[in-house]
């Protein structure tokens, strides 16, 4: 490590130390590979030199984690403003967790011409939803249930009837309600206890989700895992769910937006693969947020895909309105704090590499309002913390654990 002042420094070089000011605020992390923007931010903040990791150390194979972990982080907050307290945050954060070698940069480094960029969407939304024959409803016993709950004569133990008419959703939402996720004070073995437990509309919520998670998890899109998929996903319900509780939201219509917000983006890389492939390209290379680049390649984005099918199935707002618009919040009239919430979630499941469903670039980060006072890093560190103590439990109690097969597939980046 090499102390050398700001400027000698030039792209590319890595900060072995953390920058602080004379305060000790930090300014920059340890691992942040420098850019322009941040010789400039050096400068106005008066800082004379910094430690970065030097030749030698490179050339002994030292540091080589750091820089690999920090050119990655980069890359993905590159379109941000670091001076923004959230994303020097998730920046930190994520330049302390380990770099996965599974999840390399061989998609991006291949020529781009054969992967179908330029191709001009041929299917509308509804062309695309009704082209996947499974998507035509959701399982008979989903809908069984909500006119079971519109029934004023149905009782609970009627409801538990239904319910246990489909041996698969009743061993995933038995499988869900004694998960982490729910940390029942003791084992909830019937589905009327676990009736009790969530009650009637919860119950509705959790039982669409477990529906869409059976009609997809045996697919396998060439360039996707299910495992990897589900584990962002999830991610993004836990943290939405644990987000819920504090702002006082409904948590199981929380949880359910993140375990589907991105449920379009899987429609799309399934059924039009190199159309999604040529987005992927555009915004790594663009240094663009995915769902950007999937409005140039394709036409319409995972959002507008993902509402469009709830609406197809009959599911009503909220939840239609907080997948359609997790990207632009504003426009889920009525509904923009809990959009808020599931794109907060996103983001934080985006950052730390929490699964993937395809996004390398972080989106914007704009949060105002009633959320905007629970950014600090004192809620932030409990949220994720929390949520990683629980995701490996919901994945196995979804069905998504270590005894699941293993998938071969091209890595997306």
């Amino acid at each position: 490590m090499t102390k050398i002042t700001v400027d000698r420094l030039r792209r590319g070089m890595v900060l072995s130390s953390d920058v602080v000011d004379r305060s000790g605020l930090k300014l920059l992390p340890s691992g942040t590979v420098i850019t322009d923007h941040y010789m400039q931010s050096l400068r106005e903040w008066g800082i004379y030199q910094v430690e970065v990791v030097d030749r030698q150390d490179r050339g002994q194979g030292q540091g080589d984690d750091m820089i690999s972990r920090g050119i990655k982080v980069a890359k993905k907050f590159s379109p941000l403003p670091m001076d923004d307290p959230l994303v020097s945050y998730l920046y930190d954060r994520a330049l302390k967790r380990p770099v996965d070698p599974t999840k390399g940069e061989s998609f991006i480094s291949r020529p781009v011409g054969s992967r179908g960029k330029g191709i001009p969407s041929y299917l509308s939304v509804m062309q695309l939803l009704e082209s996947h024959p499974d998507l035509v409803s959701l399982p008979d016993v989903y809908y069984r249930i909500v006119e079971c709950l519109k029934s004023p004569i149905s009782s609970s133990s009627d409801l538990a009837a239904v319910v246990g008419m489909d041996t698969n959703l009743t061993a995933r939402l038995l499988r869900l309600v004694n998960s982490p996720v729910y940390s029942p004070s003791s084992p909830v073995n019937t589905v009327a206890r676990a009736i009790t437990l969530l009650g009637a509309k919860q119950l509705s919520t959790l039982a669409l989700g477990v529906s869409v998670i059976s009609i997809f998890d045996d697919l396998s899109p060439e360039y996707l895992t299910m495992e990897e998929f589900w584990r962002h996903s999830l991610a993004t319900a836990i943290i939405a769910k644990l987000i819920a509780k504090d702002l006082k939201l409904d948590q199981e219509l929380l949880f359910t937006g993140g375990t589907l917000h991105d449920l379009g983006r899987l429609i799309m890389v399934e059924r039009m693969p190199f159309q999604m492939e040529a987005a992927i390209y555009l915004s790594y290379s663009k240094q663009t947020p995915l769902y950007e680049a999937e409005r140039e390649a394709v036409g319409f984005d995972h959002g507008r895909v993902g509402g469009k099918l709830l609406k197809m199935w009959g599911i009503p707002d909220p939840l239609q309105s907080i997948v359609r618009f997790h990207h632009n919040p504003a426009m889920a009239k009525g509904l923009e704090l809990e959009a808020n919430v599931i794109a907060l979630s996103d983001m934080i499941a985006i950052a730390l590499d929490i699964g993937t469903s395809g996004s390398k670039v972080m989106p914007p980060m704009k949060f105002s309002g009633k959320i905007a006072p629970w950014l600090s890093p004192e809620h932030l560190d409990r949220w994720i913390d929390q949520a990683e103590s629980q995701i490996d439990g919901a994945m196995e109690f979804f069905s998504f654990g270590s005894n699941r097969p293993s998938q071969t597939h091209k890595p997306l980046v």
